[in-house]
């Protein structure tokens, strides 16, 4: 986001005639949270006439406001939150790539994975699972809508990745605010099995492929 933040109202006014305000009626008229960045860039750029650098500026802004806007209010929590963590082998920077990139995901967590890396980004995973990313702080930090089409949909997930003496990390997930018992149980046993894979993934070379929401469905 350091683009949009190097861009000044004024700055925009003077270079394009529109200020934020104006530029966020754009996107929003032209669907920018549906279409993604990529698209919205070049179709400022060709019906615009932005530079590259500008479009971009203009749009991760944008994705980020609407990432805050849609995030759930969770301050309050629920009885039924799940509160887990592990202690893993491996540096928090091995730990962070293992919850971001796809082919990591597609070993220890499901069987197909795609992902927008970016604050306001989109990810999805097989068995119906999506969402957005609320905040990126490498390596310690991912928070992520989770609106899966059956299980929870509209709640959210935290993972925080602190170290933990030498190439060690403590791994916590929180996933809230969960309505029902039901819901408190069955994602703390999804979350136990993830956690679980995750660390015999980073621990035993990739041997921790559990395949998790094939086996949650089942």
């Amino acid at each position: 986001m350091a683009a949009a933040k190097k861009v000044r109202e004024e700055t925009l006014r003077r270079d394009t005639g529109r200020g934020w305000g104006d530029w966020f009626l754009v996107l929003a008229r032209w669907g920018t949270v549906q279409k993604g960045e990529a698209d919205t860039v070049r179709h400022l750029r060709d019906e615009y006439g932005l530079t590259r650098w500008l479009a971009r500026a203009i749009v991760e802004r944008y994705l980020k406001d609407q990432a805050k806007a849609a995030a759930p209010a969770t301050k309050k929590g629920s009885p039924h939150d799940v509160k887990l963590q592990r202690t893993i082998h491996a540096t928090p920077e091995t730990v962070y790539e293992a919850w971001t990139r796809p082919g990591h995901l597609t070993r220890w967590l499901t069987t197909r994975a795609r992902n927008q890396l970016r604050v306001g980004g989109r990810y999805e995973m097989a068995g119906g699972t999506r969402g957005r990313y609320l905040e990126l702080e490498p390596p310690k930090r991912l928070r992520f809508t989770w609106d899966h089409e059956i299980f929870c949909p509209g709640t959210e997930v935290d993972v925080t990745i602190s170290k933990k003496g030498k190439d060690q990390s403590v791994v916590k997930v929180v996933h809230r605010p969960l309505a029902t018992k039901e819901d408190g149980v069955r994602m703390n046993e999804v979350w136990s099995v993830a956690l679980d894979a995750l660390k015999a993934f980073l621990e035993e070379g990739g041997k921790g492929d559990q395949h998790l929401w094939v086996s949650a469905r089942s």
